[in-house]
């Protein structure tokens, strides 16, 4: 299974805000992945413009503009992330809905306090959604449980598993 590796740093952050929001009405987070010069996945906020709970949107054009500011650079905008308030950490057929081909989207999910990892790829017209492990250098972070919670987000998205909050 492919694997990335997470910044535990900025991931803290995106915790916090994400369980801070979840608390005050039940909103996401969201924002900007970006891949460093050593490779690492950095989170960078961005405002949630979505106007109803358990909803995440933000302007494609925030999106444009963080890419030119990194253009000519070593770090690359390569997804975006955003929080679950009660689903699983996989994405809803919402969140699918023009996702670009080979970005990277990274749920955090506030229930399980678990990070899911996917790439989506468009053929032909058909998506797939294929799971990644989401590696973090951090103690309380083990490489085999981040495989294996992979492993069981994909069966969850498979199954079409909901889980209410």
């Amino acid at each position: 299974m492919k694997s990335e590796r997470i910044d535990h740093l900025t991931l803290r952050l995106v915790r916090n805000a994400a369980h801070r929001a979840a608390r005050n009405g039940g909103f996401e987070v969201c924002g900007a992945l970006i891949r460093d010069s050593a490779g690492v996945l950095c989170f960078r906020p961005l405002r949630n413009i979505a106007t109803k709970p358990a909803k995440w949107n933000i302007k494609t054009e925030w999106l444009r503009e963080i890419r030119k500011e990194l253009k000519g650079g070593s770090s690359r905008l390569v997804g975006t992330y955003h929080s679950h308030v009660g689903g699983y950490a996989y994405p809803s057929q919402m969140d699918l809905d023009y996702y670009p081909s080979g970005f990277l989207m990274m749920i955090y999910d506030t229930m399980d306090k678990r990070v899911g990892l996917w790439r989506t790829l468009i053929r032909n017209g058909e998506g797939k959604l294929k799971a990644i492990a989401a590696l973090c250098d951090s103690p309380s972070w083990k490489a085999d449980d981040a495989i294996a919670y992979a492993q069981y987000l994909r069966v969850k998205f498979t199954n079409g598993e909901k889980r209410n909050a």
